[in-house]
């Protein structure tokens, strides 16, 4: 029984020794080993498996050191990626609010195009309702005045018709005045 204990004991201390804990997995108690009894004579005539046990919370102090580097690289690569994807998320927001203030000024802009080309327009009708009602004015003012003109001559006309007519008529009473007279006269004369 004491002979195999020396066998079996370094065996335990090198295989826990030779497989250390996984770097990703949380640290690990010391792994329990069974130590060699105190009647054990080469245990107590051999330094390696005391030297084992002293490296051991060593190792163990590397694998801690080691998982809490990992995790913080871990945490630091998460918060570059939250980063990134805030700054993208900003970037978006920022060319969304770029996007509709182009689109708001593009709508002004041809708001503003079809006010004008409205009051043009309008302006023109405008312009050319004045026109038509200064022509109409024009051609009424011409009408009203060969109206007057017509009317003038024919006044004109029927005063020099007059005229005449009473010309005539004196003359023919004057002319009869005299037939008469003479023959007045004549019928005298034979008397």
């Amino acid at each position: 029984e004491t002979e195999q204990m020396p066998l079996s004991s370094p065996t335990l201390d090198s295989s826990s020794d030779s497989s250390p804990p996984h770097p990703s997995s949380p640290p690990q108690s010391t792994p329990s080993v069974s130590l060699p009894s105190p009647r054990s004579p080469v245990l107590s005539g051999s330094g390696s498996p005391p030297e084992q046990e002293k490296d051991q919370p060593k190792q163990e102090i590397q694998d801690s050191e080691s998982h809490k580097r990992e995790l913080e690289e871990l945490e630091r690569e998460e918060r570059e990626i939250e980063e990134l994807e805030r700054e993208e998320r900003e970037m978006e927001e920022l060319e969304k609010q770029e996007r509709e203030r182009e689109e708001r000024e593009r709508e002004e802009r041809e708001r503003e195009v079809r006010e004008r080309e409205e009051r043009e327009r309008e302006e023109l009708e405008m312009e050319e309702l004045e026109r038509e009602e200064r022509e109409r004015e024009e051609r009424e003012r011409e009408e009203r005045e060969r109206e007057e003109r017509r009317r003038e001559q024919e006044k004109k006309k029927r005063e020099q018709e007059e005229r005449k007519k009473e010309e005539n008529e004196k003359k023919e009473k004057e002319k009869q005045e005299k037939q008469e007279k003479e023959e007045k006269e004549k019928e005298e004369e034979k008397e």
